[in-house]
């Protein structure tokens, strides 16, 4: 096995894998891997009618799940399996979804540590939900919304290289602003953000940008992960405008393409503040993600 580096020419390939093989992890966004790949440095092989994705962050590799059919799993784990001794390192798995624990488990012929922290577990909601805000658990929601087009005329756009050139002015004063600018984490996510906007076209982005005072003060940018889902990547607002943050969910939601029902928006790290903004907008399940550790 001799995976290869992951490079814009390998959208297509990924588009074949995802429209043959349903796959609900954010984790198997191209988009992501792609925008990512300074700090993952993904690369991929074919083997036996899966896709298989290893990531390698600073000292840590680790593999996806393969994507294809769940028969061939007992052909192309123990091939993993094998490729991570070659290079002298125990099997790790990553972002595996509750229902191939199992399946994978019994064909891994090494024993393993089964992990899960609700931190990586990406919240996904009903497109419509975030759209209609319906209800009385979405009254704050519908209030940000109506008080916020009460006191500014705005609009809504497309994201197209257009406006990227804006988009990227926002993110760089919203990371100044923010009390972890400067780590490596967030110098790592400015070249993510970077990354996705410079080939916004290529990798066929959805989203787009609120326009307050002829000024983009807010942003969006996701992509498919199948044909019902979409996952939103990237969301950055100007916070001296309260309520902009409600407003950029709703309008990323109304204007994802028709028979998308489900939006992921990804996992909450952990962090508190984050947790509380993804309940807050009442997910309709949570997609649980485990580790398989050799042991």
């Amino acid at each position: 096995m001799q995976p290869k580096p992951l490079n814009i020419g390998h959208k297509s390939l990924f588009e074949k894998y995802a429209r043959a093989y349903h796959t609900e992890i954010s984790d198997f966004s191209f988009a992501s891997l792609f925008m990512w790949c300074h700090s993952f440095r993904p690369s991929l092989e074919e083997l036996e009618g899966t896709l298989c994705v290893f990531t390698l962050r600073k000292d840590l590799f680790f593999a996806l799940p393969p994507l294809g059919p769940e028969e061939a799993l007992p052909r192309v784990i123990p091939a993993m399996v094998d490729y991570f001794h070659s290079i002298g390192r125990p099997f790790y798995m990553k972002a595996v979804p509750e229902r191939l624990v199992d399946p994978i488990v019994k064909t891994l012929g090494v024993k393993a540590e089964i992990k899960s922290d609700p931190g990586t577990w990406d919240y996904v909601y009903r497109t419509s939900d975030l759209v209609d805000l319906s209800g009385r658990k979405y009254q704050g929601k519908r209030n940000h919304l109506n008080q916020f087009a009460q006191k500014y005329e705005f609009s809504y756009e497309s994201l197209t290289p257009a406006n990227v050139e804006e988009c990227l002015e926002l993110d760089h004063d919203w990371r100044a602003k923010h009390p972890d600018s400067g780590s490596e984490l967030m110098d790592e996510e400015e070249k993510a953000v970077k990354e996705a906007l410079f080939h916004c076209e290529e990798l066929k982005l959805l989203g787009g940008a609120i326009r307050v005072g002829g000024k983009i003060r807010a942003f969006a940018a996701g992509a498919l992960i199948n044909p019902q889902t979409a996952v939103v990547h990237i969301e950055k607002a100007d916070v001296e405008y309260p309520g902009i943050y409600a407003v950029i969910n709703q309008q990323f939601a109304e204007h994802v393409p028709a028979g998308v029902e489900l939006i992921n928006r990804e996992e909450d790290l952990g962090l508190p503040g984050l947790r509380k903004a993804k309940r807050s907008y009442h997910p309709i399940l949570m997609v649980k993600k485990h580790e398989l550790i050799e042991i």
